[in-house]
């Protein structure tokens, strides 16, 4: 499907993230690396790279970081899991365990489609009934954070829509891509304290636990 587009894509745009379709020239890099376009010149390792970085989180020096991986991940190159989302698989069983999963889902994404993650939700048992009974039609609110400094700037405000149902939590997020945190940090921290149970839900219009 990727070659369908892909060079159609970059020939409007040559600067085109399928991880976040509204980016555009000059193109963002990021410090873990990008699948397309790689390190700037002048830069010859990722931040996971950094040997400071490897010892403050006691990995191995001889190991390697890699955002992407052409190495097989499973056993005989074969995933024998369950799918994350069918019926008594992983996602279920983790929610009916700790009632208090967040499934948040940027808007942006080209990779997955919010419409299609709710979809597959919705035919998902958990807690004893299928899906959601609602559809994500809450407002999700991220307060302004009070460092100014143009490096943390994020969006604040109403940044989506969220359905919270017998402990799980379907959120989307505007201006978001295919990593939430990367796109919208602030909405992310907010995720966290709601996970930590800082605040009550992500409609509530307090500012930051940590502010």
């Amino acid at each position: 499907m990727t070659q369908l587009y892909s060079p159609a894509a970059f020939e409007l745009n040559p600067c085109f993230n399928i991880y976040r379709v509204a980016d555009g020239c000059p193109f963002l890099w990021d410090v873990i690396g990008d699948p397309y376009h790689g390190l700037p010149p002048g830069y010859n390792q990722t931040w996971f790279q950094q040997a400071s970085v490897k010892k403050a989180l006691h990995v191995p020096a001889s190991k390697d970081w890699h955002l992407c991986s052409s190495q097989p991940v499973f056993v005989n190159s074969t995933d024998e899991s369950l799918p994350s989302g069918a019926n008594g698989g992983p996602l279920a069983s983790v929610v009916e365990k700790t009632n208090n999963v967040i499934v948040g889902h940027g808007l942006l994404d080209m990779i997955l489609i919010a419409n299609g993650t709710l979809l597959g939700l919705q035919n998902m048992t958990w807690n004893g009934k299928q899906g959601f009974s609602t559809p994500p039609n809450k407002n999700f609110f991220v307060p302004k954070h009070n460092d100014t400094s143009i490096w943390s700037q994020a969006g604040h405000g109403i940044k989506g829509q969220f359905v919270t149902e017998r402990g799980l939590t379907f959120v989307t997020i505007e201006g978001a891509g295919h990593e939430v945190p990367m796109y919208q940090p602030s909405a992310a921290y907010r995720h966290v304290e709601k996970l930590l149970g800082r605040i009550p839900s992500l409609d509530f219009m307090g500012p930051f636990s940590t502010t």
